[in-house]
């Protein structure tokens, strides 16, 4: 058994217990809060995972690293008063990204 030097699973299950009481992500609105809560969960458990990788779940790492990435971007958008990720359009993320690439 490995020794996970970097707290990684206890890391991860406290932020679950928190969500789990609160239902949401300080930061995000209720719907983005509710979006990254079913991914991340869904991840955890193998679902939602791309056709080319590796079946089965995500390791804490990776969980805590795609939490992390998806609320940074989610906190970029609100910011945009862009409250629903799931009527953006493709040149708004396009812009987006661009912004970030251009150091904007």
């Amino acid at each position: 058994m490995r020794k996970e030097i970097y707290n990684h699973q206890e890391n991860f299950i406290n932020w679950m217990e928190k969500i789990d009481e609160t239902q949401r992500i300080e930061g995000l609105n209720k719907e983005h809060s509710f979006l990254v809560i079913s991914l991340i969960k869904d991840f955890k458990i193998g679902i939602n995972v791309s056709i080319a990788s590796k079946k089965g779940g995500r390791g804490y790492h990776r969980l805590n690293s795609l939490k992390q990435k998806i609320i940074f971007i989610l906190k970029l958008l609100e910011k945009r008063e862009i409250d629903d990720v799931t009527k953006i359009t493709e040149k708004e993320i396009h812009q987006l990204f661009n912004d970030m690439r251009e150091g904007v």
